[in-house]
């Protein structure tokens, strides 16, 4: 429980995060997202909202994906998996260092992680809670993932 809180904490900082670190003048010359000769407003523009929203097309499918992935696999597997998925995802996007492409791919690897942790991480506390107390351990769950993305926008 304390990594998925973990996790969930990283993936508010990932969502609110890259919405900021896009106007700060180191990022902006590494990826090339500053106004220039040969290059319009809307293109930077673009680049822009692609690196901020490519995280959640990423989680979006990676919360389809893993639907399937639950009932096949298990839940253990699956939230595992989707912890190594989203951890390199992030690694990666630590080194991708002024390439716009691989940065992209890193957001949505990231991404696919990080919904299917939304996905199986309640799944998987409803089979190890006692019967008692289930709704209240993923209801706190709940409560945890929307006040860490709440703070990462902030």
């Amino acid at each position: 429980m304390a990594f998925a809180n973990c996790v969930l904490s990283s993936i508010g900082y990932d969502e609110g995060g890259y919405s900021a670190s896009v106007s700060l003048p180191s990022f902006k010359s590494d990826y090339d997202l500053t106004i220039h000769r040969g290059v319009d407003e809307t293109e930077l523009a673009n680049r822009k909202a692609n690196i901020t929203s490519f995280n959640v097309l990423g989680a979006a499918l990676g919360a389809l994906i893993v639907l399937d992935l639950n009932d096949r696999l298990g839940r253990l597997v699956v939230w595992r998996l989707a912890c190594i998925v989203w951890a390199t995802g992030t690694l990666i996007q630590v080194f991708a260092s002024g390439i716009y492409g691989l940065l992209l791919f890193s957001r949505i690897w990231a991404g696919l992680g990080a919904g299917g942790l939304t996905v199986t991480a309640p799944l998987y506390l409803t089979e190890i809670a006692p019967a008692k107390t289930r709704g209240l351990v993923v209801g706190i769950y709940m409560v945890f993932l929307l006040a860490f993305l709440a703070m990462g926008e902030i």
